[in-house]
């Protein structure tokens, strides 16, 4: 099998919604690339609602911005945990909602914090959020270092202070999202609270039914 095929192969296995996260990363990526559109036009305005440009809501999530190790590591990092954390939910309304929900909250936080390019935040709130789930796991980077999957969203910070002498904002706000959505998808729920349920009209654009209904019917 050509690297091609493997490449289609592993390509057409990958969940719904990681898929379309891939293809819009690719295809923004290239239009930047060749210079058909300009980052300007794709990164956070905070001026966004009167300029009217308001699919800057959505095309900061996959801008990464210049090409480096750290903004590869982060575009293989989203693909790599948004389908394993895909691949872990019951229901594609689900993973939806969670995408849904940490964009408004990254979303909103860089605006008040003025930060212009959410790929690398996006990409480190589902990585977090996939680790807490599987802290235990073990995890290979660069196909030679092996550690517990927990320090994995603390690579790409650690990495960029120790050669740059700087820590992103965009990291350390992926990772304060991803571990607030954490607690109150997984933990709160404990005391009896899920405050981020997903919605029935979501599960009804997917077609599909609120799980404890799915429960019940196999009885």
């Amino acid at each position: 099998m050509t690297e091609t095929n493997i490449v289609l192969a592993a390509f057409n296995k990958t969940p719904p919604i990681t898929k379309a996260i891939s293809i819009i990363l690719v295809t923004l990526s290239l239009l930047i690339y060749t210079k058909i559109i300009s980052p300007f036009h794709v990164v956070l305005n905070p001026r966004l609602y009167t300029h009217l440009h308001f699919w800057q809501v959505i095309t900061p999530f996959y801008y990464f911005g210049t090409i480096t190790f750290d903004s590869v590591l982060h575009m293989i990092f989203l693909y790599r945990y948004s389908r394993m954390l895909e691949d872990s939910f019951i229901q594609t309304s689900d993973y939806f909602y969670l995408l849904l929900t940490v964009k408004i909250l990254l979303l909103v936080s860089a605006l008040l914090f003025k930060i212009h390019t959410l790929g690398p935040a996006l990409s480190a709130t589902i990585t977090y959020i996939w680790t807490r789930r599987n802290p235990t796991t073990q995890v290979q980077l660069l196909g030679c270092v092996i550690f517990p999957a927990f320090y994995l969203p603390f690579i790409v910070p650690i990495f960029t202070f120790l050669t740059d002498r700087k820590i992103n904002m965009e990291d350390l706000l992926g990772i304060f999202v991803g571990h607030f959505y954490y607690f109150f998808k997984f933990v709160f729920p404990k005391f009896g609270f899920n405050v981020l349920k997903t919605p029935f009209f979501i599960q009804k654009i997917f077609n599909e039914q609120p799980f404890e209904e799915i429960k019940k019917g196999d009885l």
